[in-house]
């Protein structure tokens, strides 16, 4: 089990390269039975904004995302409302016109 953040993916590594392998666990896991505020607290002093939520035996339960903002977290609408939003709204690439 893995969770990757973009900065875990060398730009060399190969496309095939199994995700398992390319990222970590240990610093991006919750447990289930904390309650919101510690991993609110514990996600901001690591300057983190997802947690992958585990059970005692690591199986994943869910996913925490923290709005860049810091004020509240990531729902499914802000998802839609950002794939919506131009790139260059976003601070990414333009999209292809290929």
């Amino acid at each position: 089990m893995t969770t990757i953040e973009r900065s875990d993916i060398a730009a060399e590594a190969p496309d095939e390269a199994p995700a398992v392998h390319l990222g970590r666990l240990e610093g991006r896991t919750a447990s289930e039975w904390w309650p919101i505020k510690r991993t609110t607290a514990w996600l901001k002093s690591q300057g983190l904004r997802r947690l992958a939520v585990v059970d005692a035996g690591g199986y994943l339960k869910g996913l925490v995302c923290l709005k860049r903002s810091g004020t509240g977290y990531c729902s499914d609408a802000d998802v839609l409302a950002r794939r919506r939003e131009p790139a260059e709204e976003r601070g990414g690439e333009p999209p292809s016109s290929t």
